[in-house]
């Protein structure tokens, strides 16, 4: 049996980031991570320029492209170009960021044992197909698919997701060089996207009903590729589905505490998932330190979540109402807004808050449409 601390189910960017965290607090802990890394992942792959906030070390070495314009369209009829001077937004190759760091992680202390498995997790044991891990408190940042998920009983509200990376022209590619594409209404009550990396696209479309079919989505996809691209040639094509926020749901029980997209912190706007997962896992690491020699229970992190967390996501949600819900009323205002195209770019950058922004939304637009469809809260 090993025993640590602190052991983290997952290496992705929620938890090597509580790992790093934790090691640079001298606290003992290890990854168990069923995949071989590096690991493959097709994902748009854009992180707000906020993300330089969380980290005490420079990532420029993993950035592709540099974002400073967004090409906003509805239904493939081109509505407005969101420009700003600063990029607001970076796109990298999820297997090398990952695996960065999850090497920093590992050079600050961290143990990382990859290709291991998590088959049960009862109390403090953790059984995996490499033998018993004993830890005193148990991270899961294993994704939509968190083995704990079941014992804290997180509800989850779903989107669903298809994406492919491609292989275009030169010339196609670097018309794309400082700009990502955003389609809205190209699925119900979803979005469809182009992300620049280096040598490729990822071109994406998600919707948040239910209803919709894997191969509703395949057939989406090959239009919109067709559309824009008159040669071009799939590499890899990929389906994950988004687990998005549930504001009643519990993040931690006993000595089990859920990370990244595990629990449910992600920017349901935007879909994105890197910074708030990373956010979410300094978080962990932060608690679990102040209560880690005291063996206490986890379940303050629950409230701090929901202050330091869910609060905020919880304001992009009735943004994203514009966005899904009235998605033409929306750019047709905000082309017509420079405070809006303004508070929108400071936003991803980190220098404004959501609450600004939706401050200066005209809610009573909103507000009538939710109600006609039963979706505000009471």
């Amino acid at each position: 049996m090993i025993k640590f601390p602190v052991v983290i189910i997952g290496a992705g960017p929620a938890g090597a980031s509580c790992a790093y965290q934790l090691s640079k607090f001298g606290i003992d802990n290890a990854i168990l991570e069923k995949e071989s890394l590096p690991r493959p992942k097709v994902c748009a792959g854009g992180i707000t320029a906020r993300i330089n906030k969380l980290f005490d070390f420079d990532i420029t070495c993993l950035v592709h492209r540099q974002v400073r314009q967004i090409l906003f369209s509805y239904e493939m009829k081109e509505k407005f170009i969101l420009s700003w001077p600063d990029p607001f937004i970076y796109t990298i190759e999820r297997a090398n960021f990952d695996y960065y760091l999850a090497q920093k992680a590992a050079e600050k202390g961290t143990k990382i044992y990859d290709n291991t498995k998590v088959e049960k997790v009862e109390g403090e044991n953790i059984y995996t197909n490499k033998g018993v891990f004993k830890a005193h408190y148990v991270v899961d940042a294993g994704g939509a698919g968190s083995f704990l998920s079941k014992k804290i009983q997180v509800k989850r509200r779903w989107a669903k997701t298809l994406q492919a990376d491609v292989k275009v022209p030169l010339d196609i590619l670097e018309k794309y060089n400082e700009k990502i594409k955003a389609d809205l209404n190209r699925a119900p009550l979803g979005w469809a996207w182009v992300f620049p990396k280096k040598d490729h696209l990822t071109v994406g479309i998600g919707c948040m009903t239910r209803s919709t079919k894997r191969y509703q989505l395949v057939s989406l996809l090959k239009i919109y590729l067709d559309f824009l691209f008159p040669v071009y040639e799939k590499i890899k094509v990929a389906s994950y589905p988004i687990s998005l926020p549930s504001w009643t749901n519990k993040v931690a029980k006993d000595n089990f505490l859920l990370i990244g997209e595990a629990g449910n912190f992600v920017d349901p706007l935007s879909g994105e998932g890197i910074f708030w997962g990373i956010k979410s896992g300094k978080l962990a690491a932060n608690f679990l330190k102040s209560i880690i020699e005291k063996k206490k229970s986890c379940e303050e992190f629950n409230k701090i979540a929901q202050k330091e967390i869910f609060y905020y996501l919880r304001v992009l949600f009735l943004i994203s109402a514009f966005f899904y819900r009235m998605p033409s009323f929306f750019l047709d205002w905000a082309k017509k807004s420079n405070r809006v195209r303004e508070y929108f770019a400071k936003m991803l950058q980190g220098k404004l808050t959501a609450e600004r922004l939706f401050n200066f939304l005209p809610k009573d637009n909103l507000y009538s449409n939710l109600t006609r469809q039963g979706l505000r809260d009471g």
